[in-house]
């Protein structure tokens, strides 16, 4: 569930990958500081909307997402 919400949530040209268990990765491409603080507050509300049902009980959960900016090394 969490997986296909970031999915939908990201653009095409972003990357997502698993980086451990219940870990996740997702690289933003050509993008600013605001709109990758924007982009984590989107993906933990879209994240936090979602659920799947298993026998009758529903199941969601909450992320806590960390983001930084890649700067190039200025010689």
């Amino acid at each position: 569930m969490v997986a296909k919400t970031l999915l939908n949530g990201c653009r095409p040209l972003d990357i997502i990958g698993r980086w451990a268990g219940d870990e996740f990765v997702i690289v933003l491409t050509d993008t600013s500081q605001q709109n990758l603080q924007d982009s984590a507050n989107k993906l933990s509300t879209l994240i936090e909307q979602s659920s799947i049902t298993r026998k009758s009980a529903v199941i969601s959960v909450t992320a806590s997402i960390g983001v930084t900016l890649a700067r190039p090394k200025i010689a």
